[in-house]
Formats: structure tokens, C-alpha cells, sequence
């Protein structure tokens, strides 16, 4: 009987796992990776049913990419399923590790091959900006622009405004 983790792979195949980027901010998503590579039955494969993740991940459906080609040699070339992920808790995360089988028809047995541990890096969220209240608007100073124009004293002659001069002395 077949292994755990089998999913069709019949030939000279290797899974690998790789996480990207390997440093987030919490919040923020990951991009984890399974890939299939060789010669071998690479487009009847199924899609893994475990995955490198964490308890605290949020896993979204997978998403397919071939790189296959068929020639002389036979059927050989890559195959990935590509999974979002999003941690829900921040620290050093380790995903995985997953065991998955291929079967070697040269040999006659399956192989049985561990993907992971992939370590994924979640950093806090940066701190949240202190809100503006209501009583803090009212205290803080005046803008220039907001402000009243400035008056003169009973009995002195009023200010000049500071554009008067510069005009005049643009216009000499």
C-alpha cells in the first residue's frame, strides 16, 4: 500500500518547500511553496494534501504552476502549488515538516521524503499612532493662518503687513 503523503508521483522525483519572504510584519502574508521536480508523471500528481504551516495560520487555496515538458527524454521539468498563508500570532514560526512519498519504478518502492522544517519570521505590528482627542485639539496652538490679525494700541499707528515693503522694494 501506498504511504502517507503519496499523491500519485511516480519517477526520478524530489519535493522541496520554501517560504517567501521569510521575514513579515505581522498582518502581512507568506507565500509557501511545494515543489516537484524531475522525470517522471509530473501533470497526473495531486495536489498535496498537507502543508508546511503553523496552528496559528490561516492557509488560502492553492494555486497551480507547471513548468513541464515533454521531449525524448520523457516528462520532466517542475511542478508547484503555491499557498498563501497568513500567521496570526508574531515570534520565529516553524512550518512543516511534512512527509510526502513518491514511488521510484526503477526500484520498485516508494520514497518517503520530509519537506520542512522552513522557519518563517512574524514581527510585531509597528505601534499604533496616538489619536488626536478632542481636548488635545483645543490645546494645541493656533496656525499661523488661524490666527487673528494683529492690532495696533489705542494711540499707535497700526502694524504694517510685511508683503507692503517687499512689494514696494520688488517694484523700485
Amino acid at each position: 500500500p501506498a504511504p502517507a503523503g503519496y499523491g500519485g508521483a511516480v519517477g526520478e522525483l524530489r519535493y522541496s518547500a520554501s517560504v517567501e519572504p521569510e521575514e513579515i510584519v505581522l498582518g502581512e502574508s507568506a507565500v509557501v511553496t511545494v515543489q516537484l521536480s524531475g522525470t517522471g508523471n509530473l501533470p497526473l500528481v495531486e495536489t498535496p494534501a498537507e502543508w508546511p504551516t503553523c496552528d496559528s495560520c490561516e492557509l488560502f487555496p492553492p494555486e497551480n504552476v507547471y513548468r513541464v515538458v515533454v521531449d525524448d527524454q520523457g516528462i520532466h521539468g517542475s511542478r508547484s502549488w503555491r499557498v498563501t498563508m497568513v500567521p496570526r500570532q508574531a515570534g520565529r514560526l516553524q512550518l512543516g515538516p511534512v512527509e510526502m512519498a513518491t514511488f521510484d519504478p526503477a526500484g520498485g518502492r516508494y520514497r518517503r521524503q520530509t519537506v520542512g522544517p522552513i522557519e518563517l519570521t512574524v514581527a510585531p505590528p509597528l505601534p499604533t499612532p496616538t489619536p488626536v482627542t478632542q481636548q488635545m485639539a483645543v490645546d494645541a496652538p493656533k496656525a499661523v493662518e488661524d490666527r487673528e490679525p494683529a492690532t495696533a494700541a489705542p494711540g499707535e499707528a497700526p502694524a504694517t503687513p510685511w508683503w507692503i515693503p517687499a512689494g514696494g522694494a520688488l517694484g523700485i
